[in-house]
């Protein structure tokens, strides 16, 4: 692989430097801080109850992490799957642990409903400003929903 600025600056997240989710200041969007990390409420009212799920400390792959935070991890994503069905009721949920842009382990835990923007054939990763964003309202409300429902 050739030594581009692309790739001189994953070297650098990757190693935990310049990485965006270090420390985690997303406080606006936070819906609860569970043992392997910090959950955000995205706001999209086509995915609604779409989080991400931050982990901890600097992490890059599952394999860096011990077998209880494994554990712990594949815990928390359940329990706020749990609390997104049980809130959103949705279709179905999609779980993705990328990382090529943000080299930090995160979870996307999104709530996939039939006749969504990408229900066929796509996946559902938009940027920000292509959401279609909740009221302020709706929002508020689906954030203390699922903090009560993650407590």
């Amino acid at each position: 692989m050739p030594d581009t600025d692309q790739t001189a600056l994953f070297r650098r997240r990757k190693s935990g430097i310049d990485c965006p989710m270090c420390p985690d200041m997303h406080t606006d969007s936070t819906v609860a801080e569970l043992t392997s990390g910090k959950v955000h409420l995205q706001n999209d009212a086509d995915y609604r109850g779409y989080c991400i799920l931050i982990f901890r400390r600097h992490a890059v792959e599952l394999g860096d992490l011990s077998a209880e935070e494994r554990r712990q991890w594949i815990e928390d994503i359940a329990k706020i799957g749990t609390a997104i069905t049980s809130i959103c009721s949705p279709a179905k949920l999609n779980l993705s642990m990328l990382g090529n842009l943000c080299p930090h382990l995160h979870c996307h835990i999104m709530p996939r409903y039939v006749g969504d923007p990408e229900w066929v054939g796509a996946p559902a990763f938009r940027t920000p400003e292509q959401r279609t964003p909740l009221t302020e309202q709706e929002f508020t409300e689906l954030q203390a929903a699922l903090k009560t429902a993650l407590v």
